[in-house]
Order: structure tokens, then sequence, then C-alpha cells
């Protein structure tokens, strides 16, 4: 077990001093306070314009105007408060260049197209009820970590704004928030110009606003990895902050944990062999795992009961994206980051019997080669993924922090020399610059074609609004989809539906429906009966035999017969239907391989028991069971209260 117990040298041991980090950690959220409102409101004051020169570039002019005197005050003054600042600067800043990608759109990044539309679902769901919820099956409990869409729903319910318009205030914070809470963590394990890189990096590392909580949950799981799993010299983390930081992760986004598996597990046993007390480290961790299960029980105690009550269908990871086959090997690439990441592999490495950090850093790594190494054998054999695709991003994290502590290791004054402070100034900027080509749209007229990434931004401008109209830059997006080559999303007659479905139930009704377009429960908060992508739904929600109790309903020719399976079948009734009008066919049409759909004729649909609502946009049809034979039970009328109905009624008017 030589491997597991490392022979730290007294100079790695001096290189990591120990920091106050709680007062560097009030210095940074508090300046970040201060600084995120002017940040997200100087944009609109401005009218930076995203797709146009001027105002693409307004995010760099005022990191220019941060980052100048910021660099003077660091070589005047070398005092760590100055980088408690700079991170809070920099997050601040980062917040403002998303603010400016979004400027003109009430939407996030992405729009409501694909996973967007379902997060969108969930913080609608959420504006309703507050309990642990799937995002568009009701009665079905989260197994989507529901902290963020919970908290937007939450917020939505008591401002009156739609949660969808808040999904775009939402992916700004929390991404900028991650930034400041990566440098207070680790902040408690080395020097203040260290700590800064390694929150910056951390977001290079992930930079998808769009997935704002998971950019997160990264961004402090390492360091909470190593805080607590590691034997630093200063100390493993409180057992109360690990605990709370455990449950916070665990709420936000499971799935690091999933895909640093091996590599934690090695940690915990290293920890073990190298320690003197293992009772006390065994009474520490479980200490730590009480307080996340504690914190997170509200989300895993109904999901467990789910899965043990009513089993599930794992669907979600048959997806095979062509990601699945990216490289590896991203230290490989003849490229900065590549350079870094390169170091940072050869560091845990070498350094694995010299730091405290090295092996950590190195099982942490090896383990999440070993997640994609077992699922690409298991891809081959079973079609299941394991989403391994996305353990890259942990992977990112891991070699680039390692690549900072490893050159920060090999020169340990490098820090406090003038000339490493410019550099890491140049580190910093080069930062926020690879962040905000990553978020901006093309201005009008430039060469889109060679800017691919301002794409989630597009999508965001050329969203339609729930009644068709567009958001004031929408031509601009369009125009900029256009020129890569990216399907445009087409509007969706929300209001109309949410219309119609009102003049037979009254305003107060949240019927269960069977909707073509996801989007239609990111904007109202109905129950949904079946997800339209399969590899989309939860494992609870059971897609499959939901999808052959549809094909069993869709096959009763007999009006009367259809009416009353549909008003009780096995899954609970259908009250409203949504569906596509086709060649004389009402069609469902499920995102599916073999392209299969639930076809429907409207001979089904008797005008005894149904209201037919034709010519809406897109060849939309609804068929609305009539009041007068009874709301399905299952359904749970009640009333569609908050902000998402009341857009609505204002887009109506």
């Amino acid at each position: 077990m030589r491997l597991l117990t490392p022979r730290l040298s007294p100079v790695a041991t001096a290189a990591e001093p120990a920091v106050r980090a709680g007062r560097a950690a009030l210095v940074a959220f508090g300046v970040y306070t201060v600084l995120l409102p002017p940040a997200l409101l100087v944009p609109a004051l401005a009218g930076a314009d995203p797709f146009t020169l001027r105002g693409t570039l307004f995010p760099l002019a005022v990191g220019f105007m941060l980052a100048v005197p910021l660099l003077a005050v660091a070589l005047m003054w070398r005092r760590p408060a100055v980088y408690d600042v700079a991170a809070a600067a920099f997050a601040a800043w980062t917040a403002l260049a998303m603010r400016v990608a979004l400027h003109g759109t009430p939407f996030g990044f992405d729009g409501l197209s694909g996973d967007m539309a379902r997060m969108a679902s969930m913080a609608t769901r959420f504006s309703v009820v507050a309990a642990s919820s799937d995002g568009i099956v009701e009665g079905v409990a989260a197994e989507y970590p529901p902290l963020y869409p919970w908290l937007i729903g939450r917020t939505a319910a008591l401002t009156g704004i739609p949660a969808w318009q808040l999904l775009a205030e939402a992916e700004i914070v929390w991404t900028s928030a991650a930034v400041v809470a990566a440098y207070a963590l680790w902040r408690r394990t080395t020097t203040a110009p260290v700590a800064l890189a390694l929150a910056v990096f951390s977001l290079v590392a992930f930079s998808y606003p769009w997935k704002a909580y998971e950019v997160f949950a990264l961004a402090v799981f390492i360091p909470w990895a190593l805080g607590t799993l590691a034997a630093r010299p200063g100390g493993r983390m409180h057992w109360l902050a690990s605990g709370l930081l455990l449950g916070l992760i665990v709420q936000l986004y499971l799935g690091f944990f999933l895909y640093g598996i091996a590599g934690l597990l090695a940690l915990v046993v290293s920890a073990f062999w190298q320690s003197a007390d293992r009772w006390g480290l065994l009474w520490y961790f479980t200490r730590v795992v009480a307080i996340g299960l504690a914190v997170s029980a509200w989300y895993v105690a109904p999901y467990l009961v789910t899965v043990a009550t009513t089993g599930g269908q794992n669907v979600a990871d048959l997806y095979a994206t062509p990601a699945v086959a990216a490289s590896s090997f991203p230290f490989m690439q003849p490229s900065f980051l590549g350079a870094v990441e390169a170091a940072g592999l050869v560091g845990a490495v070498v350094l694995r019997n010299r730091t405290w950090w090295g092996l950590p850093m190195a099982l942490l790594i090896a383990g999440t080669y070993a997640y994609q190494g077992a699922y690409a054998v298991g891809f081959v054999f079973t079609g299941h993924t394991g989403m391994a695709h996305h353990s890259m991003h942990l992977l990112h994290g891991l070699l680039l922090a390692s690549g900072v502590l490893s050159l920060t290791w090999l020169v340990p004054k490098l820090p406090v020399k003038p000339w490493a402070q410019v550099a890491l100034a140049v580190c910093v900027v080069w930062s926020g610059s690879y962040l905000w080509r990553a978020w901006s749209p093309v201005p009008v007229g430039s060469a889109a074609a060679s800017h691919a990434e301002g794409v989630h931004a597009a999508r965001a401008h050329a969203e339609p609004l729930p009644d068709g109209r567009m958001p004031v830059t929408g031509e601009a997006g369009r125009e900029e989809l256009r020129q890569l080559g990216v399907a445009q999303p087409s509007a969706f007659p929300v209001a109309e539906i949410r219309r119609a479905v009102r003049e037979h139930y009254g305003p107060h009704v949240r019927p269960r429906t069977l909707a073509v377009d996801e989007r239609l429960y990111s904007y109202l908060p109905w129950p949904g009966y079946l997800p339209v992508v399969r590899t989309a739904a939860l494992s609870v929600v059971r897609w499959d035999d939901r999808y052959a109790e549809l094909q069993r309903l869709a096959a009763i020719t007999d009006p009367e017969r259809f009416a009353a399976a549909t008003r009780v079948s096995r899954f609970g009734g259908i009250d409203v239907f949504v569906l596509w009008a086709r060649k004389g066919a009402w069609t469902w049409r499920p995102v599916l391989a073999d392209g299969s759909t639930a076809q429907f004729s409207p001979v089904q649909f008797s005008p005894r028991h149904f209201a037919i609502v034709r010519d809406l946009p897109g060849g939309i049809v609804v068929a609305i069971r009539l009041p007068d034979r009874q709301v399905s039970a299952r359904s749970e009328p009640g009333p569609c209260r908050g902000a998402a109905c009341a857009a609505l009624e204002a887009h109506a008017s």
C-alpha cells in the first residue's frame, strides 16, 4: 500500500500555508454582492446590443477598466485582500458579459430548446408545487437534482415573474457566483493568487451558463473532495461545513459523484490507510454523510421511495450522442489549456508522494478515466452510455486544477514575484476573453461561421415568445442561426391553446395534457401525461410503459370506448390532446430512433366528449375533454396560480 502513503517533503508542506478562508470569503462575497446589481443593470442602461460590434465589445472595455487598476494595486500593495477583490470583480464581470450576450431577449442561453425546455418545465412546476416533483409528469418524485429549478420556481411564486423569464438571471447569477465560491474554498488550502487562478480556471473548465447548476457544482466539488477526503497539513474541512456542501452538491448535480466514484472510493481507502485515528476519521465521515443526507432528504427520500414502490426504466443514457466518441485526452491539444492540463497530469503523477494534493488528484483523474473506460465497454454491449461524455467536464476541472497547483509548487515563490503577478493577470484576462467569445452572439455582418460558440446565445434571441411574437433581437438571432446552418426554433401557440382550454374549464384548472411540444410545460404548470423525448425522460417516469399504454389507447377506434379509456387509463386520464394534424391523422410524435408515433384519428374524438380547436399555427390541433364529461379525477385540477398564467394573460390580451 505504499502508493496510498505520500511522503511529504518540508518544501511541499511549506508551500501550502493555511489561510483565513472565512475572512477571504466574506470579503469576496461582499464585494461580489455590491458589484452584481450594476453588472446586471448596466448593459440595458448602456444599450449594449450584442449583435452590434460596439455592443459585443462592451464587456471587454469594462474588463479592461477593471483589470488595469487591480493589477496596479496588486503590484504596489501585496496583500491577500487584493485578490479577494479581484475574484469578486472577475465574477461580476462574467455576469456583465452574460447579461450583454442576452440583452434584448427574456430567454436564457439556448432559449427553450432541448434540456432548457425541460429545465423551464421544472421551474414552472415548482412555481405551483413546493414538494419534489418531476417537471412534466405530476405525481412522480424528481430524479434529476431539483434545487436549482426549485429556487427559480419558488422565486417566481413570490415575485409574480414567470419562471421561464427567471432562467436567464439564474444562469447569470449561479455561473458568476461559482467563481467566488471556488475562490473561497481554495483559499483554505493555498495562497490568494493561486486560489484566484484556480477559481478562474474552474469556470474555463466548464463554461456552460445554460447548465449553471452544474458549473457551480463542479466549481465546489473538487475543493470539497480534497478538503474532506485528503489529509492536508492544515486539517480537513469542518464536518458541518463539509456536510452542508455535500448536501448542496447532491441537490444541484449528482453526476460528478458518479463520474468520480472510483477515485472517491480510493481516496477514502487512502485516508483510512494513512490515518492514526481511524475511529475518529470514521466518525468524521459519518457526520459529513449524515448532514449531507439530512440537507438533501426532501429530494433523496421521495425518489428512493418512488423507486422502491413503482420501479423505473433507465432510458436517458440510451442517447448515443457523437460526444461519446470524443477524445478523452484534452492534454494532447496544442493550446494553452492543453499545456496547463498536460502539466496537471504530469504533476499529479510526479508529485503524488511530495504534496498532500498530488495523490488525491491522481486518484480522482484515474477514477474518472476508469468510469469512461467502463462505459465505453458497456456502451458497445448494452447501448447505455452512463452519460460518460459529461465526465469530460470533471476531467477538465481536475487537470486544470492540478496544472495550476503543479506549476506553483515547482516555483514556490511564483505568486509573490511582480512578473508572476503580471502573468497571473494575463491568464485571468485571457480566461475572460475565452469566456466572452464562448458566450457572445456574433455581430450582424460578421463571419458567423468562425464563431460557432455563439449559437447558444443566438438561440436565446431566436426563441419566439408564447404568443408567437419575436424578442427585440429575434431577427438578428435567427439570421445568425441561418449563417451557422442551425435549425431555428419554431413558434408554438401556447397562448392560443391556453385560451381555448380556459373557455371550457375556466381560469383555475390545470388539466393533464398530452402535448407534442414540451414547451407547453415550460410556460404552463399543467401536468403532462408523457414527455416527448424518450432519452430525456427520467427512469421513475417509466417512459416505455407509458408509451405502450398510449399506443393501446390510440388503437381504440370506437369513440365511446376511446373517451372512457382516455379518462381513466393505467397512468391516469388525459384531458387535453395537443397533436399534429397531418394528412387526415392526428399524431403524437415522440423522439425515437425508430420513428414510431402514436396515431389518432379525428373520428375518435366524438363531439359528445371533446371540443376540437383546429387551424392553429404550425398545424396544431387541440382536443379538449368537455367538462360536463368530468375532468379526469387523477388530473388533480387546481388553480393556475403564479406568474406563468399571468404572463400568458398579458400576451393574450
